[in-house]
This record gives structure tokens, C-alpha cells and sequence, in this order.
């Protein structure tokens, strides 16, 4: 979406619900019958300006990113590691954090959604398909508040992680050296896993008309994993440090190529309770051209 697009399409979906907003507070009074309380006017406005605000926070996240690589071609011409993403070159930071906020907002904007959709289910004749698909909505939005509760459970218990980069960026023609410092809440006999994918993506087009349907692809080209399946103590803090040796036709991270690659470390702890689990990206690029 152009930035034009987004301020626009930002402005009718964010106008729409405060409209909605201030006729669910009886602030204004448009004439017509209403078939709903006002009440449940006040969650779909909630739902539009909350669109509106997310394509305004990506327009302009958008503009600074784009922006910022602007200014790091210039910076650094003979790196693209810098202009391509916004890299710590000392490491990656965990987040589970991240995670939770996510899952909490998609939880919250379900429930705001179908909370007027239940009322007038439940307050109306309404017909035996729609109940179910309501109600298999409703258990759509129980899933997402477990997810939720669980993440947050996860940033509780642990704490932040980080993994440290031996140099930036790594490159593919190296071993690929990296160092995770556990967080926290890790403490006790563990068992693990850390795995170092390649990922390519796309996006396939199937079917035409109003039956085309475009799909995410994400197919793993290398994987190697360093694992201890007996279980050892693990403090917190503890620095843990990981080599790999990549395939010689391993390719480099290209963000913006065609079919965009990268590469990413799963972490996996598995303690009593709830497990650590995270994904980091990891700056790994081909040699520039000298």
C-alpha cells in the first residue's frame, strides 16, 4: 500500500469508528430506527479506529524503514547488510515479549468483534448456521486468550534472552559462531535444541477469478541443529556457544530478492512447567563484491 493509500484508508476506517463511538455515548444522534443497544456500537467502533490506527502505525513504520535504507546505502555502500534490515550488529534480542503483545491485541480485536455479533445471536432468531459459525468463532477467540495467557506465562517465568553475534554480519563462506546467554528464569535440568534453517518465501497464485486464492510458502533449503537430549543443568545468565558450518552453496540473507531469504536459530528449553522457545533472526550474507 502506497503512502497515500494508507493515510487515506487509515482516515475512513479510523473516522468510521469514532463516528461509531460517539453514536454508541449518545454524543450524536443520527436519525433511523437502531436494532442494536448503543452499548454495542462503542466495541465496533473500537474495532474500526483500531484498523485505522494499525494502517497508519504501518504506513508510517513503512516510511521510516524505507527512509532508513536510504540513509544506510549512503552510509555504507559496500555492506547491504545494513540498509537491508535493522540489525543490532552485537546480537539479537529475545521475543517472547513481542509474542505476547501480538497475541494479546489479536485476542482483544476478536473480542471487541464479536461481541455486539453475540448479543444480537443471542437476543434474535437468528439461524442455525450462523449460530454455529458464531459459535465456532467464539471458540477461535477462547484459543486465542490460552495462547495469550501462555505467552505471557512464558515472558514471566523467563525473563529476556539474547543471542550475540561473533561478528556482523556473518557470512556464508565462515563458520557462523554465535553465543545465547540464557535468560532468567532458566535455571535447573533442561534438555534443548538450537537449530540454524535457511528459509526461502513466496507467494503462489492458484485458481482464477473469484476462486484465486495466493498462499505463503515457506520452504526450509538447510537445517542443523545442536542438541543435548540428556538432561544437564542450566543456569541463568549462562553463555552458551554455538559454532556451525554451512553448506559451500549455502546463499546469503537478500530481504528484498524475488524470492526473499533468510535465517533464523530456534531456541528450544524444555524445563518443568513451561518450555523456552524463541526464533532469532541471524545476519548471515554472502561476501560483497569487491
Amino acid at each position: 500500500m502506497s503512502t497515500r493509500s494508507g493515510i487515506i484508508f487509515g482516515a475512513v476506517m479510523a473516522g468510521l469508528g469514532i463516528w461509531l463511538i460517539l453514536f454508541g455515548l449518545r454524543v450524536i444522534e443520527p436519525g433511523g430506527r437502531l436494532h442494536v443497544p448503543h452499548w454495542a456500537l462503542i466495541p465496533m467502533g473500537l474495532v474500526f479506529g483500531g484498523v485505522g490506527c494499525f494502517i497508519w502505525f504501518n504506513t508510517w513504520r513503512q516510511q521510516r524503514a524505507e527512509r532508513r535504507r536510504e540513509e544506510m546505502r549512503r552510509l555504507h555502500p559496500d555492506e547491504p547488510a545494513f540498509a537491508e534490515y535493522n540489525w543490532n550488529p552485537e546480537g539479537a534480542p529475545c521475543s517472547l515479549r513481542a509474542q505476547a503483545i501480538r497475541s494479546t491485541c489479536f485476542a482483544i480485536f476478536f473480542i471487541l468483534f464479536l461481541t455486539p455479533i453475540n448479543w444480537i445471536v443471542l437476543q434474535q432468531n437468528a439461524p442455525v448456521m450462523m449460530r454455529v459459525i458464531i459459535a465456532i468463532f467464539d471458540l477461535v477467540t477462547v484459543a486465542l486468550i490460552w495462547i495469550c495467557a501462555f505467552r505471557w506465562c512464558r515472558v514471566l517465568k523467563f525473563g529476556d534472552a539474547f543471542l550475540r553475534f561473533e561478528r556482523f554480519p556473518l557470512r556464508t563462506r565462515e563458520p557462523v559462531r554465535l553465543t545465547w546467554i540464557s535468560p532468567e528464569g532458566c535455571r535447573g535440568q533442561a534438555t534443548g535444541s538450537f537449530t540454524l534453517r535457511s528459509i526461502v518465501e513466496w507467494y503462489e497464485t492458484s485458481g482464477r477469478g473469484k476462486s484465486k486464492n495466493t498462499t505463503l510458502v515457506r520452504e526450509q533449503q538447510w537445517a542443523a541443529s545442536w542438541r543435548f537430549d540428556t538432561p544437564a543443568e542450566i543456569m541463568a545468565g549462562e553463555h552458551i556457544d554455538l559454532v556451525f558450518n554451512l553448506p559451500p552453496d549455502a546463499l546469503g540473507t537478500s530481504f528484498f530478492s524475488e524470492k526473499p531469504i533468510f535465517w533464523e536459530l530456534e531456541v528450544v528449553i524444555r524445563l518443568p512447567g513451561v518450555d523456552f522457545k524463541d526464533l532469532y533472526l541471524v545476519p548471515i550474507y554472502a561476501q560483497p563484491r569487491s
